[in-house]
């Protein structure tokens, strides 16, 4: 019996032979996942439960004109009854296996200088896990640099963080992106991408890679143009994708990375109604995201997140709730909860400040 957000789990025991049975699992979970970051959009798109209550965690980033950063989670919810009502926590609220989790960003100043950190921490108090910083074992401004970090996005047990560096004017010197494990913020050099979506991933990104730097600069590639462990995941037309960066000279550019994620990394992303269609709905929508049981959407724009019930794979038409965003904000974070799990969600959440959304 193990204990999962504040319940129990029944483990039954299925083999004396442990080793050889974790060594099927994890070959059987590499084998899938190497197929899942490469199968095509049509395989996904069969619903994927038909309980009638789900509901989602949306975590958004906000960047000023000042370049400061502030984070929010929103949680929206629909069951049989139609859209429950919708709460705003302040800073990020991840839901993982063991309960829910603070991801909290600060900014620390010596000389000058500053350093930015990312701790997680688990809400749970009798879960004794200790939290972890992404930030400690850098810089503390011997370099005379400044250290900002941003988060792109964020899974059950993984961040992706863009790093940009300045000196003490504040003018860039460099900026990279790292993908972490929530439990280990501190390994500054980040996973690689064949550690995340296999080996036919690091193929993959480095010809997209080479591709992009010779039709933008039309110069020789070379393989110190491009590291392993620079990439990120952002948003696009109501999917998560992958993006790398290169450096060419003194210049950075971003390119895209032609793979899906696996299950491994982030359980839902499918996109129900077709983007064209979304745009008919809303023509200047920059993002869209439909629940698991395909029973609403949520639309966004750079004033709101409407929220719209679908019926017989059809997008309502008049939204059934709106919800205010600030300019320039975006999702950096979409978990899904279905069936009672909502409720459970709803409940445990109560431990957060929140205030009712109108």
């Amino acid at each position: 019996i193990m204990c999962v957000q504040n319940g129990f789990v029944y483990l039954k025991k299925v083999s004396d032979e442990t080793e050889k049975l974790k060594e099927d699992i994890n070959n059987n979970d590499k084998n899938e996942d190497e197929k899942d970051s490469i199968k095509s959009e049509s395989d996904k798109k069969k619903i994927s439960t038909s309980l009638p209550e789900s509901g989602v965690l949306l975590g958004l980033k906000n960047k000023d004109n000042n370049g400061d950063i502030t984070y929010r989670t929103l949680w929206i919810s629909y069951d049989a009854s139609g859209i429950r009502p919708s709460y705003e926590i302040n800073g990020l609220v991840i839901p993982r296996q063991n309960g829910f989790w603070d991801l909290v960003t600060s900014r620390n100043y010596n000389n000058g200088l500053y350093v930015d950190t990312i701790t997680a921490k688990s809400l749970n108090s009798d879960l004794k896990v200790p939290e972890n910083s992404s930030g400690i074992a850098e810089n503390l401004n011997k370099k005379q640099i400044n250290i900002t970090k941003e988060i792109l996005f964020i899974a059950n047990n993984y961040i992706t963080i863009e790093n940009t560096i300045t000196d003490e004017n504040n003018n860039f010197l460099n900026g990279y992106y790292r993908f972490l494990p929530i439990d280990n913020l501190n390994y500054s050099t980040g996973l690689k991408i064949s550690d995340v979506l296999g080996e036919r991933s690091r193929d993959v990104f480095m010809a997209s890679g080479k591709k992009a730097i010779e039709d933008t600069y039309g110069v020789n590639f070379d393989e110190s143009m491009l590291k392993e462990n620079n990439f990120a995941i952002k948003r696009k037309n109501g999917n998560w994708n992958v993006v790398g960066r290169a450096q060419v000279k003194d210049e950075i550019m971003d390119f895209n990375v032609n793979l899906l994620l696996t299950k491994s990394i982030l359980n839902y992303d499918d996109l129900y109604i077709p983007w064209n269609l979304i745009k008919s709905t809303v023509p200047d929508a920059k993002d869209a995201y439909t629940a698991p049981n395909n029973k609403f959407a949520l639309i966004i724009n750079d004033e709101n997140i409407f929220v719209y019930n679908i019926k017989n794979n059809m997008i309502q038409p008049a939204p059934v709730s709106k919800i205010n965003i600030k300019p320039g904000e975006e999702v950096i974070m979409a978990e899904w909860a279905t069936g009672a799990f909502i409720y459970k969600w709803d409940e445990d959440l109560n431990i957060k400040t929140r205030k009712p959304l109108k």
